[in-house]
């Protein structure tokens, strides 16, 4: 763990409460005020939410606990990005079919494009950074007005990481915004010149486009220098069938094993093709990322058995034999999905059934 992380010193923003509260259903109403609207699934444990922040400008800059571990489904962020930076416990963060987990000192900085999951661990805290899309597109014209070599603002991954030494320097960055922008006494009156919090504003916004886009640029050369490999890998590894087309062949594998783990590996070993491809195919053919087009199949297939059911049929089975092994999340996936639950759906075919039954 780097030592600028374990220095922080953080009095300053935990001297700023928004609110706390032990009911969840009031913690979700204030952080979907806060924050963005979102769904929020919560595992056993009494809610302790509490949520810290300071805003200056344009930056907003917050700490938030839950308590007990949570699943949070936002709507994807449209005119903003968070940083991320847990201060104890886990993040397991899910966006447009990239995962990964984060630490205490780890820094993620998410954008998702189209859908979104987290997942902290219990006593998990975070110290979270919100900036907005206008203030990168400001930080990239200073950049070019200061050092004549701009930076264009460019379309961020779903999930990009900070390495060792990057998250370092983001720490001290941090630490320097937190101590320059506290109030030299408790009125609340910030200690430096309006035009100086521009500049760090701008400038927490610079680091964070000159890391990521080395890291871009890096991506792009490694792509152009494994491109003529995945080309090999994909004539390599052809669909069972002949001419058969590498999604078609990935689903007819899906529906083979359904009720089975199935990972990106497999799919893309099914379909033929690498990782990378099958991610560009499923984007472009239905705007989502391999493991959420996955997922999607099992329900389709357990819509289709819900509505042929009989009498006896039962939702936890049918879940169970579509892949589904947590009930709470294939509930939330389908009613997302059809705009019903399922046991809905199972419900109004029995109803039908019954009725053809009266009637003969």
């Amino acid at each position: 763990m780097n030592t600028a992380f374990k220095a922080l010193d953080l009095t300053y923003v935990y001297s700023n409460p928004v609110f706390s509260s032990r009911s969840q259903e009031e913690s979700q109403r204030h952080l979907c005020k806060e924050l963005n609207e979102h769904t929020l699934r919560w595992n056993s444990g009494k809610a302790d939410t509490a949520l810290y922040s300071i805003g200056v400008k344009q930056l907003k800059l917050m700490i938030l606990r839950y308590g007990p571990a949570v699943e949070i489904t936002p709507r994807p962020f449209d005119d903003f990005s968070l940083v991320q930076l847990p201060l104890r416990g886990r993040s397991i963060i899910e966006s447009d079919g990239d995962k990964t987990s984060i630490g205490p000192g780890e820094v993620a900085i998410v954008s998702p494009q189209r859908n979104i999951r987290l997942a902290w661990s219990e006593n998990c805290e975070q110290l979270i950074l919100r900036v907005p899309h206008a203030l990168a597109h400001i930080a990239a014209a200073h950049t070019s007005s200061i050092s004549g070599v701009g930076l264009k603002p460019m379309r961020l991954p779903p999930i990009s990481l900070l390495n060792g030494k990057q998250s370092t320097l983001w720490c001290r960055l941090l630490q320097s915004f937190v101590d320059q922008v506290s109030p030299e006494s408790g009125e609340g009156a910030i200690s430096c010149h309006p035009a100086w919090v521009d500049y760090l504003e701008t400038g927490l916004v610079v680091f964070l486009m000159t890391q990521l886009y080395g890291q871009h640029v890096a991506a792009n050369l490694a792509s152009r220098a494994t491109e003529s490999n995945d080309i090999v890998g994909d004539r390599g590894h052809q669909p069972n069938h002949p001419n058969e087309d590498p999604l078609s062949a990935a689903k007819r594998y899906v529906l083979s094993r359904l009720s089975a783990p199935i990972s990106l590996e497999d799919l893309a070993r099914a379909a033929g093709i690498s990782t990378r491809s099958l991610h560009t195919r499923c984007t472009n053919e239905f705007g989502v990322g391999p493991m959420t087009w996955l997922r999607d199949i099992r329900l389709d297939v357990a819509r289709q058995r819900l509505r042929q059911g009989g009498a006896r049929s039962n939702v936890t089975n049918v879940a169970m034999a579509a892949g589904f092994g947590h009930f709470g999340r294939f509930s939330a996936y389908y009613e997302e999905r059809f705009g019903e639950l399922p046991r809905a759906t199972l419900a109004e075919h029995q109803r039908r059934t019954a009725q053809a039954s009266d009637s003969t």
